[in-house]
């Protein structure tokens, strides 16, 4: 299992986010499933499914990029329309020294706070791996745009 030790780890990683998802594009791509990044974040549930199927067969050091591929597409996919930022979850999280995605959306509560939790997209890693949600991840992700996005920006990008 990847995890991120610091601040350094952390950039490391969100510079290294256009590789990590050209080497998710390319493998998806080796496994028989043609596109590119927008063909993909179109059907997220393909992604999905080529975790599910061949994540475990796959060595170690291969599994770790692949990780590190999964957390890089969701990131990007929700931070192109929702923004926020990506910070490291504390040790008291339950996904430890993983990225969280934090400040993100547009949703406000009947004080005008902005209101939302952290995404964990370790959690969404491991139960798009071993199948513990009831939801897919297209579904999950499209009801956190369809939650915390502008309503305008929706409107007009559908």
């Amino acid at each position: 299992m990847v995890t991120l030790k610091n601040k350094k780890e952390l950039n490391d990683f969100i510079e290294k986010i256009p590789y990590y998802i050209d080497f998710l594009i390319k493998e998806l791509n080796e496994k028989g499933i043609s596109g590119d990044y927008i063909y993909f974040e179109k059907n997220i549930d393909e992604v999905q499914k080529i975790f599910r199927q061949n994540f475990f067969s796959y060595s170690e050091e291969k599994q770790n990029i692949l990780q590190q591929a999964f957390w890089a597409f969701c990131i990007k996919v929700l931070m192109d329309k929702l923004g926020g930022e990506i910070i490291i979850a504390p040790k008291n999280d339950y996904t430890p020294y993983t990225p969280l995605l934090v400040n993100y959306g547009n949703l406000y509560n009947i004080k005008g706070k902005k209101s939302w939790v952290s995404i964990s997209f370790d959690s969404w890693f491991n139960s798009s791996t071993i199948r513990t949600h009831f939801k897919t991840l297209q579904e999950m992700i499209e009801g956190i745009l369809e939650k915390y996005g502008n309503t305008e920006e929706q409107k007009r990008t559908k």
